[in-house]
């Protein structure tokens, strides 16, 4: 299954939403997934990142990309390799594990965590120990709140609220059906009165009226 979730970071307006591939799959089309909890995995990787810019770091500082074993976790980058020292930007360009388990180690899953909850991930729960995998996707969110935080950074830190509006589908149907017929009405009289043009007043009024 997948889904899909689009705001404007000025408004807060919900401009799309995609619950699921297929509404007309019974197994699970009408199981609306941007509100499912889920591992974010790597998109949970800038909240931790902007939490320690927050805190005075630069994107040019650097930062070393080795084996770790804290506690018996031992973290591996997705291709299996180390890049040795390199700045912040560069490891979050390309997501690297082992820096952003040792940022968050420097700035503290709980703080971590209230830090998410500031951008609006609500879903965390603050009393839960996550522990390092935090940053790599260990707690699960919904992806609603994951597009709303990054608006948050899009918008240049600052947290608009999102209003969520029900609307019904048997209503919102009879209303698109009205504007196609409309639409389709107005179509029409466009190409009559093109077809008529060269031709005499009386039969283009005529041809309106008939409309």
């Amino acid at each position: 299954n997948a889904g899909l979730a689009s705001l404007n970071p000025e408004t807060g307006e919900l401009l799309t939403m995609v619950g699921s591939v297929d509404w007309a799959n019974e197994e699970f089309g009408k199981y609306n997934i941007a509100f499912a909890l889920r591992q974010p995995g790597s998109t949970f990787k800038p909240i931790v990142y902007s939490l320690a810019f927050e805190n005075g770091k630069n994107p040019e500082d650097t930062i070393v990309d080795e084996p770790i074993n804290i506690a018996g976790y031992k973290p591996k980058n997705n291709d299996g390799t180390f890049r040795g020292t390199v700045t912040l930007r560069k490891a979050l360009g390309n997501s690297l594990n082992i820096p952003a388990v040792k940022l968050l180690q420097e700035v503290g899953v709980k703080k971590a965590l209230e830090f998410a909850r500031a951008m609006g991930i609500n879903s965390l729960d603050p009393s839960r120990d996550y522990g390092l995998s935090l940053v790599l996707g260990g707690g699960e969110v919904t992806l609603f709140e994951i597009t709303r935080a990054y608006g948050v950074l899009a918008a240049e830190g600052e947290t608009v609220q999102t209003l969520l509006q029900k609307i019904s589908v048997q209503i919102i149907y009879p209303i698109i059906n009205f504007l196609l017929v409309v639409a389709t009405l107005v179509f029409l009289w466009g190409v009559i009165q093109y077809s008529l043009a060269t031709d005499s007043p009386d039969k283009a009024k005529k041809a309106r009226s008939q409309i």
